[in-house]
């Protein structure tokens, strides 16, 4: 539910990025992907915080957060929001299509690390294959931002 809430600071960003002129293009990119990654430093924060108390009270008592699941539940958390932000800048790079490679790199890496952890770690287990997939989403991401990235005011 909080990263529902969280998806409105990228969104926001798309129209501010994408009316930048060309000269302020690297500038409002740089600044977004800081927005984004502030926003998932915060979010981690919040996960850490809330996590233990609401999931108790959300399963009546019947399920405790166990740390490790809370801290792979944070840096979930983390990525989500820079990777958020990556996907905003693909889109204004104009390689939105990166996105749906993204998407599926992720799947590829979610559903055999899923498959071979959660039998072994139970929700551990699932979490970190979770954050797996997310950093291997975000990398490549990030490295089609990095071959596309606005040099010198000009693209």
């Amino acid at each position: 539910m909080g990263l529902g809430v969280a998806t409105a600071v990228p969104t926001r960003l798309q129209s501010w990025v994408g009316a930048a002129l060309e000269s302020q293009r690297s500038a409002r990119l740089r600044s977004a992907l800081l927005v984004n990654v502030t926003l998932g430093v915060a979010s981690a924060a919040a996960v850490l915080v809330a996590m233990p108390v609401a999931v108790p009270v959300l399963f009546s008592g019947e399920v405790i957060a166990d740390s490790a699941v809370v801290g792979w539940a944070a840096a979930l958390a983390l990525l989500v929001c820079c990777n958020r932000g990556g996907g905003l800048t693909l889109v204004a790079l104009g390689e939105a299509s990166w996105i749906a490679i993204a998407a599926v790199v992720a799947a590829a890496v979610a559903l055999p690390s899923i498959a071979f952890l959660t039998p072994s770690s139970g929700a551990v287990g699932t979490m970190a294959a979770l954050v797996v997939a997310e950093a291997a989403a975000g990398g490549v991401q990030f490295a089609r931002c990095a071959r596309r990235w606005p040099r010198g005011g000009t693209r």
